[in-house]
């Protein structure tokens, strides 16, 4: 997990103070799933793999802050990737091979909060949530908490140090913001 943060300079891009930067390398893909000698089918598999180990490791946190999910929902394209679900859960059952010594604890925490992964894990649809709609409202919220300056992160959740307001505001060069984001207002 720590490989996937770094910079090319060493530092890791998770533990930087005050607002996190646009950085590239924040976005560029490890070495390893570049190299082409590599199969791509399992380059895929590997950040599946790794996708759902995020996933599973951030709702342990919040399980060991007192929360007990009723439900783990996938939307956007998470829910239609059949090998997204079935890692999520191997990892809920501690059946995942991968899992490093330093998180084994805090997965087993997940383990225990979610007995019955296959009956937890869900699409967002099976709930009611419709799947086309997630992300964007997704986006929306977090850039109406940045316009009104309020926190989208939380330490128990993602581990920052502090409440987090995310994101940035880009203006035209005049600095002129557009009166419709000016008057905003939380009822609107």
């Amino acid at each position: 997990m720590a490989h996937c943060c770094l910079r090319q300079d060493g530092t890791n891009a998770l533990d930087i103070d005050g607002p996190r930067s646009f950085d590239p390398q924040w976005y560029s893909l490890p070495a390893e799933l570049r190299d082409r000698s590599i199969p791509l089918q399992d380059r895929i598999r590997t950040v599946i793999a790794f996708s759902a180990y995020c996933v599973a490791h951030s709702l342990a946190k919040a399980v060991t802050q007192g929360y007990k999910p009723e439900a783990i929902l996938l939307f956007g394209e998470g829910l239609k990737n059949p090998a997204l679900r079935h890692e999520l859960s191997s990892i809920c059952r501690e059946e995942a091979g991968y899992v490093l010594a330093q998180h084994k604890e805090l997965l087993a925490s997940l383990t225990s909060a979610v007995p019955d992964p296959d009956n937890v894990i869900k699409s967002s649809d099976e709930v009611g949530l419709p799947n086309s709609g997630m992300e964007a409202g997704i986006f929306a919220f977090a850039a109406i908490q940045r316009l009104l300056g309020q926190p989208f992160t939380r330490s128990s959740f993602t581990n920052c140090k502090s409440p987090t307001v995310c994101g940035a505001i880009f203006v035209p060069q005049t600095g002129e913001i557009s009166s419709a984001l000016r008057d905003l207002k939380l009822s609107d």
